[in-house]
């Protein structure tokens, strides 16, 4: 969904680059962090019950899960569910 007029878009870019760099990995991080919270709040409402590694499965294939071939969500999941004790060298 983009609601955001093409003139607005464009200050909100040129008001974001004028910030140090520092502030700009501030945004960044900070978004990235929302972003994470929020899927793991949309993942613990659908599934409230869920272990630490089923979740973490879960935010990899929320994130991830278009662009990582099968196997490597196979071999993902293997992992996290399969070895939960193990620890990964």
């Amino acid at each position: 969904m983009n609601d955001t007029p093409d003139f607005i878009a464009q200050k909100q870019y040129e008001i974001t680059m004028a910030l140090p760099i520092v502030d700009r990995l501030k945004l960044t991080a900070g978004a990235a962090d929302f972003s994470r919270r929020m899927a793991i709040t949309r993942i613990r409402e659908r599934n409230p019950t869920i272990s630490d590694s089923e979740l973490r499965y879960e935010l990899i294939v929320d994130f991830y899960g278009d662009e990582l071939p099968a196997y490597q969500l196979a071999e993902i999941k293997r992992l996290l569910l399969t070895e939960q004790n193990a620890v990964i060298d």
